[in-house]
C-alpha cells in the first residue's frame, strides 16, 4: 500500500468517524430532549397533582367547619324512611310550645296517630302524589287540634310549623270567630317535602 492510497483510506475513516460522531450526537440530542420534555411533563403533572392536594384538603377543611349548615340543610327535606316520625315529633313539638293541644296526626292514607301528651307516636307511610321536582315527593298530613283555642296561640302554632328545619307548609287552615279572642278550627292540612 502506497503512502497516498493510505492518506485516502485515513481521509474516508476519518469522515466515517466524524459522520459517526455527528449521527451519534444527533440521536444522544434527541434522547435528552425527549428525556427533558418528558421530566418536564411529569414535572407539571406533579405541581398539578400537588395543587389538586391542597384544593381537595381545603375543599375538605371547609366541610369539616360547615358541618352543621350541611345537616341542617339535610334536615329540610324528610327522609322517606323516618319523616313521620320527624313530623310527629316536631308538630308536637312546636304546639307544646305555642300552647295549642295537638290530638291527632294523619298520614295521607294512613290512620289515625293519636297524640298523647308528653308522648311521640308513630306511624307507618303511604305513598303521595309527586311533587314537580324529580327528587322531592310532597306529603300530605291533617292535624287535629283542640278547638277552640287562642287565636295568639293558633298564629304561634303556624308560624313555628312555616319555620320548622324540616319543610312543612300549612296548605289549608279553616277558622270561625268564636268567644273573646279565641277561635274554632277544624282540622289542617299540611304539607311536607319529602326525599325519593
Amino acid at each position: 500500500m502506497t503512502a497516498q492510497r493510505l492518506r485516502i483510506v485515513l481521509f474516508f475513516i476519518m469522515v466515517l468517524i466524524m459522520v459517526a460522531a455527528v449521527v451519534g450526537f444527533t440521536i444522544v440530542q434527541k434522547n435528552l430532549a425527549d428525556y427533558a420534555t418528558s421530566i418536564s411533563k411529569l414535572n407539571a403533572d406533579a405541581q398539578s397533582g400537588d395543587k389538586d392536594i391542597r384544593t381537595l384538603q381545603e375543599l375538605k377543611s371547609r366541610l369539616a367547619a360547615q358541618q352543621d349548615l350541611i345537616q341542617k340543610t339535610r334536615s329540610v327535606v324528610g327522609d322517606p324512611s323516618t319523616y313521620a316520625d320527624t313530623v310527629i315529633r316536631d308538630i308536637t313539638r312546636i304546639g307544646a310550645e305555642s300552647g295549642v293541644p295537638v290530638k291527632s296526626i294523619l298520614f295521607a292514607g294512613d290512620t289515625v296517630a293519636e297524640v298523647a301528651p308528653q308522648s311521640t307516636p308513630t306511624s307507618t307511610v303511604a305513598p303521595s302524589t309527586t311533587f314537580s321536582s324529580s327528587t322531592v315527593t310532597k306529603k300530605t298530613v291533617t292535624v287535629s287540634i283542640q278547638s277552640p283555642l287562642s287565636y295568639t296561640s293558633l298564629m304561634k302554632f303556624l308560624s313555628g310549623i312555616e319555620s320548622n328545619d324540616l319543610r312543612m307548609r300549612v296548605a289549608k287552615v279553616t277558622m270561625t270567630k268564636d268567644k273573646g279572642n279565641d277561635v274554632g278550627t277544624q282540622d289542617l292540612s299540611i304539607e311536607v317535602y319529602v326525599r325519593k
